[in-house]
């Protein structure tokens, strides 16, 4: 075990709540893909007759637009109410854990969402991993008081799978690389499409060996995990610099930084990873 202190509850608090805060922002302003969930019949469809509703009873009184839309603004408040609540801990500790496990479990269902709406493609739903998964590394330590080495292996495991979840993206092996993707990189670094695809494809492989590197030993792990901070810093601001425009700030502010806030996981749990492992190099304590 290793013993807590400010620095690393101060990085751990930053990026939950960043997370869900990004993630209530999205909620209350841009909406949620709640509607392909509860609208979708082969899933739903055995719950509504379960409750006694066949599939058309099911749609007009309980799956309503205006009913999903309330769940959604519901959902919403619960994610702000978590990014507070995380400020708050350890203190009032056993009333805030539920509110935050259940911001956890909500952040869960929408990874499930989207890799539904992506057509169960597995880079989708992995690629989530670090979001979700931030807030129970900080309830961890908060619960035990210190960190131990199966959390920094669960942190590597998660640092992996986003990754190389990005990384199958990049590579387009499987499917076609995001117009998304393509779009940003060609509007941040004034190229053409086919170097952008070339430039994601490097990316990709740069994810990949993230995704294996991690588990190396220190000695070589930090720097591949300092690679991580960096591009997982710059692939968060891209979503903001990709789209600035001076002449539209209101919109770039109200679309976009919601964007990148549930991001920041992506960029501050390596550096969490690659301040222990820098330490452990040099044979340090770590985090004091």
């Amino acid at each position: 075990m290793l013993y807590m202190n400010k620095q690393q509850l101060l990085l751990l608090k930053i990026a939950a709540s960043a997370v869900f805060l990004g993630r209530g922002w999205q909620f209350l302003l841009w909406d949620a893909p709640y509607r392909s969930f509860f609208w979708d019949e082969s899933l739903m469809g055995p719950v509504a007759r379960s409750l006694g509703y066949d599939w058309s009873t099911y749609l007009n009184e309980l799956a309503t637009d205006g009913n999903i839309g309330k769940l959604v603004v519901i959902s919403g408040i619960i994610f702000l109410l978590c990014a507070f609540a995380v400020w708050i801990l350890p203190r009032w500790k056993r009333g805030l854990f539920p509110v935050i496990l259940l911001g956890v479990f909500q952040l869960l269902f929408l990874s499930f969402l989207y890799w539904k709406e992506h057509f169960y493609i597995l880079a989708q739903l992995i690629e989530y991993s670090l979001q979700w998964s931030t807030p129970l590394f900080l309830l961890y330590v908060i619960k035990k008081g210190a960190t131990s080495s199966k959390m920094f292996f669960l942190l590597k495991v998660a640092v992996a799978l986003t990754f190389v979840g990005h990384g199958l993206y990049a590579l387009g092996v499987f499917f076609p690389v995001p117009a998304n993707f393509t779009v940003m990189t060609v509007q941040i670094l004034g190229v053409s499409q086919e170097q952008a695809l070339q430039f994601l494809f490097w990316a990709g492989i740069l994810d990949m060996v993230v995704g294996v590197g991690v588990f190396l030993p220190a000695k070589w792990a930090q720097w591949i995990v300092l690679y991580a901070v960096f591009w997982g810093l710059a692939t968060t601001a891209a979503r903001i610099w990709a789209h600035f425009y001076i002449d539209n700030l209101e919109f770039v502010f109200w679309r976009w930084v919601p964007e990148a806030l549930f991001r920041v996981p992506h960029f501050l749990m390596p550096f969490f990873l690659w301040k222990v492992l820098d330490t452990e190099t040099t044979g340090g304590t770590v985090f004091m």
